[in-house]
């Protein structure tokens, strides 16, 4: 092949799997998002939500509670679902989850734990997290589903 041929052949390649990429996303295979609380307006406390804990399914990520990074409200409410992966693992009771929200906030003092969203398609609200700045990874699976995977450090 000349070298002008194998440019080409590269090229339409490259174009090639753009196309798949951009195909892929359009199709629905997106991901949800963490994203934070607007500095505007009301905002969900970690306090209201754990006054609240009898209308979610409380999740926590780490190795035991008193190393959670993460806790994961799921609504009992709503017509969307939030699964979690196999890592993270069900908060019993209200005492539990203020022992693990207490944990985290004095365990770390350069970085302070916050409720942010977790928001799947076309901008809706599937439930909270309580987490560091970390990441969190998540599948769409339909408009009304989503797996929530454990955080990554």
């Amino acid at each position: 092949m000349t070298g002008t041929k194998k440019h080409i052949g590269l090229i339409v390649a490259g174009m090639v799997m753009v196309f798949f990429i951009a195909g892929g996303v359009s199709q629905g295979r997106a991901r949800g998002k963490i994203v934070a609380q607007s500095k505007k307006g009301e905002r969900v406390t970690i306090q209201q939500l754990t006054d609240d804990f009898a209308k979610y399914k409380v999740y926590y990520a780490g190795t035991k509670p008193a190393d959670a990074v993460a806790v994961l409200f799921c609504p009992n409410d709503n017509d969307k679902t939030i699964t979690p992966d196999r890592w993270w693992d069900k908060v019993g009771n209200q005492a539990s989850l203020s022992n693990i929200t207490s944990w985290m906030q004095t365990r770390n003092a350069s970085s302070r734990p916050s409720v942010q969203l977790v928001m799947g398609p076309n901008s809706q609200i599937f439930g909270y997290v309580y987490t560091f700045n970390i990441q969190i990874r998540m599948r769409v699976v339909s408009d009304k589903e989503m797996i929530v995977y454990a955080p990554v450090n």
